[in-house]
């Protein structure tokens, strides 16, 4: 509290009561759920420069009403103020839509997150079982001294901790974040999202468009948010490594062990029946209704109830990520652990890892209270996609090398939301476990998802009204959506105070894609039953049955949509610190280990060099257990 001052409250709170007045089924105000106070305490675990650009759009949006209304916001009455709205929402110039987008997100996922409103929508949760197994207790203010170093516990350095820990190695993993549990979840997704996810989920792309691109900040890293959906590496991108990158030495029949070897510990296996969910099955009826099929997708999970809430921490510990399968299993067999650690230092030593400095934080406040000094005979960095390649350049490691931070690959993902006359309650069974595949050799692949109101609110593009119309029938809403496997690539460098700057831009000659995805979950949506689409396609926002697809048609012809009218988000950024035989074109060799140092390792999903075209969890954990093995045969 404290953070805005009492004149952008006062925007503020004539902001949320213009875009959010009383209706016939949420008849509470904004005032009512002390909406200005839940934003403020929300802004509170936004980053620095996140929150300060919030509060200066704030008082943007009210002064500029001078000029296009000859008075300030806050002194507009009704009508004018409700038209003021719009016309930020609907400017032709993307920039003023976006700061609008990102006032009106903000305001949307906390009014739908109080829970006497997502009561009134109708959404209620399965309850949340009792822990099912004991957990370690994991200290992060104690020195350990180790063989290995293990900088991040995501599903790379997970992996290689618990596969050096049983072949008798001494190891010692420092990560960033907390350690939660199943007791730390259960909750609304938004607090989930305020402490586990980075910047608390606001980490976007810069270019065209912005892409949000959220990932874990916690012991398990993103595996404890992820969907859990498990692929294998498909062949084909195997094989065009071995050809551009010169990775003759991985074959599928070399890799299939170590899938093998992950599958089998994270007890992957299709989605049952019993958990698929009516969002799942309305999607799947749809396509029979047009003559295609997909299938449920394989998930690491033991004893799933289906409720709903993967990407904001199991509640029932059915979910197998890192933090129940692998590290549990570190820590048996020696591994030590240290939560809250920031590593600031690394520094090389001849064909020894290296000294590691970490700075550890309180949980409280995130300041510091100590600094950890490790030195490793191995040191392996698993700080994932976007903080790996900042911990190299910080460090000056690889400092000549110009693929460190670049060749940047997300998989953009967009999605569609259809309306229903019968009741769905998609947030009833598995969010993401059907998918079609038919298009992936267009580059696009479809994977179910569904999020509270909280979120599917803010996922909503529509203008007031039609939200406030189309989120009061939320138990009535099937959601899907599709990634892309993307041609551009972007890069990613950091300010002083170390928040990064993520440059991306969707091609141009990418568009189609998106505009053929969107049209293929429209098809699938109207045969399925959909009284309304919403797309999130700014050209065509809502598709009905009376429509049709013409308006894809005529837009495929004309060409003339642009990158910043879609609304897109990612989950799998890629290839940073890429893999190649040749250093002059990559950063790591095929085991990981950073060209020009030895005993320097990453394991994450950094070293792809390419986009998978799947979910990329499994993958980076079958490289990570290949990594493991060469360290303990060829490093002691």
């Amino acid at each position: 509290m404290g953070i805005l001052s009492r004149y952008e409250r006062r925007i503020l709170e004539a902001y949320t009561a213009t875009l959010l007045p009383p209706s016939g089924r949420v008849t509470e105000t904004p005032s009512g759920v002390g909406l200005t106070e839940r934003i403020e305490r929300h802004l509170g675990f936004l980053p620095p420069n996140t929150r300060r650009l919030f509060r200066i759009v704030l008082i943007f949006f009210d002064a500029i009403a001078i000029v296009l209304r000859g008075r300030r916001f806050v002194s507009l009455k009704g009508k004018s103020r409700a038209d003021y709205l719009l016309r930020w929402r609907e400017s032709s110039f993307y920039p003023q839509r976006l700061l609008y987008r990102l006032i009106e997100s903000v305001c949307y996922i906390n009014f739908y997150s109080a829970p006497q409103i997502a009561d009134k929508l109708g959404f209620a949760p399965p309850p949340i079982a009792p822990r099912s197994k004991p957990l370690p207790h994991l200290d992060g203010t104690a020195f350990a001294k180790g063989d290995v170093c293990v900088i991040g516990s995501g599903a790379g350095g997970a992996v290689v901790a618990k596969e050096l820990a049983e072949k008798g190695r001494s190891v010692v993993v420092l990560e960033e974040g907390g350690y939660f549990d199943v007791q730390d979840f259960g909750r609304e997704a938004l607090e989930i999202v305020q402490r586990i996810y980075r910047g608390a989920g606001t980490e976007a792309t810069i270019g065209l468009p912005v892409i949000i691109l959220p990932t874990g900040k916690a012991v398990g890293g993103t595996t404890i948010i992820n969907s859990g959906t498990c692929f294998r590496l498909p062949d084909s991108i195997l094989g065009r490594w071995r050809e551009e990158f010169g990775l003759g030495d991985l074959t599928p029949g070399l890799l299939k062990p170590y899938f093998d070897r992950v599958e089998e510990h994270l007890h992957v296996a299709p989605v049952s029946d019993e958990v698929l969910g009516s969002n799942a099955r309305i999607f799947a009826r749809g396509m029979e209704k047009i003559g295609l099929k997909g299938a449920p997708l394989l998930r690491n999970v033991s004893g799933c109830n289906g409720s709903g809430m993967c990407c904001f921490g199991c509640p029932t510990d059915a979910k197998q990520g890192v933090n129940l399968s692998y590290l549990p299993r570190a820590v048996e067999k020696g591994a030590k652990i240290y939560t809250r650690c920031r590593v600031d230092t690394i520094i090389p030593r001849g064909d020894h890892g290296g000294a590691v400095t970490a700075t550890a934080t309180s949980a409280e406040s995130g300041r510091p209270v100590g600094t950890i000094h490790l030195d490793a005979h191995v040191v392996v960095v698993s700080a994932g996609t976007l903080n790996t390649p900042r911990l190299l350049r910080r460090n000056h490691i690889a400092l000549h090398n110009p693929h460190v931070g670049r060749h940047l690959s997300i998989h953009p993902a967009g999605k569609s939301v259809a309306l229903f006359d019968e009741e769905v309650r998609g947030w009833i069974g598995v969010p993401q476990g059907y998918y079609y595949d038919g298009l992936a050799d267009s580059g696009i692949t479809f994977e179910g998802v569904f999020t509270p109101p909280s979120f599917g609110s803010f996922n909503l593009d529509l203008s007031p009204k039609k939200h406030r119309e189309v989120i009061e029938q939320f138990s009535h809403l099937a959601t899907f959506g599709f990634m892309v496997t993307d041609e551009g690539r972007g890069w990613i460098r950091w300010l002083p105070n170390g928040d990064p700057i993520i440059y991306y831009s969707i091609r141009r000659n990418e568009i189609g894609k998106f505009v053929k995805a969107l049209r293929f979950m429209s098809e699938v949506f109207l045969a399925a039953g959909a009284r309304e689409i919403y797309t999130g396609l700014r050209p065509i926002p809502i598709v009905t049955p009376e429509t049709g697809l013409k308006g894809f048609d005529r837009l495929m012809e004309s060409r003339s949509v642009r990158r910043t009218d879609f609304e897109l988000a990612a989950f799998h950024p890629l290839g940073t610190c890429r893999m190649g035989a040749d250093p002059s074109r990559s950063v790591v060799n095929s085991y990981g280990e950073v060209h020009g140092y030895k005993n320097l390792f990453i394991a994450d999903g950094s070293v792809f060099p390419s986009p998978l075209g799947v979910n990329p969890q499994e993958t980076i954990m079958a490289f990570a257990t290949r990594t493991a093995e060469h360290i303990h045969a060829k490093r002691f």
